[in-house]
C-alpha cells in the first residue's frame, strides 16, 4: 500500500521549517495461526520523500521502519508503533533524525484507525 506523505517538520538545527513530500509505501503480511490469533509484519519505506528548506537547502527523508506485532483472538485488537526517518542534506551540517509514535486500533470489521501519539525530532550531526 503506497500511503502520500505530506508534512511540514521543524529541523532543529536551523529553525527552519520544511515541507516534505513524497510516499511512503508499506508491506504488510498477515497470518492467522490454528487459534485464530493474527500474526502481523508491516515493512514501510520513505520513496523520494524530499523537501526544501527556506534557505534553499535540499532535504531527503530516509529510512524504514518495520513492525511485528500479535493479536490474540477475543482479544482488543491494538498496537503501538515507533517510526524512525534520518533527515539528510548534500553535506553533513542539518542532519537530523524524525521519530513517530503511533497508535493503532482495529474496529470491528478489521479497518485500522491510527493516531499520532508522540513526535520528536533530534540533532544527528
Amino acid at each position: 500500500e503506497k500511503q502520500p506523505f505530506n508534512q511540514p517538520i521543524r529541523n532543529p538545527c536551523t529553525e527552519e521549517v520544511v515541507q516534505f513530500t513524497g510516499d511512503i509505501t508499506f508491506l504488510f503480511h498477515v497470518t492467522e495461526d490454528p487459534n485464530g490469533g493474527l500474526h502481523v509484519q508491516e515493512h514501510g519505506s520513505a520513496q523520494g520523500i524530499t523537501g526544501t528548506g527556506e534557505s534553499g537547502t535540499q532535504y531527503r527523508l530516509v529510512g524504514v521502519t518495520r513492525d511485528e506485532f500479535y493479536f490474540p483472538p477475543g482479544e482488543p485488537r491494538e498496537e503501538t508503533s515507533v517510526n524512525r526517518f534520518h533527515v539528510v542534506t548534500p553535506g553533513s551540517s542539518d542532519n537530523f533524525l524524525f521519530n513517530q509514535t503511533f497508535h493503532v486500533t482495529f474496529n470491528a470489521n478489521g479497518e485500522p484507525t491510527v493516531e499520532l501519539v508522540r513526535e520528536d525530532i533530534q540533532y544527528a550531526g
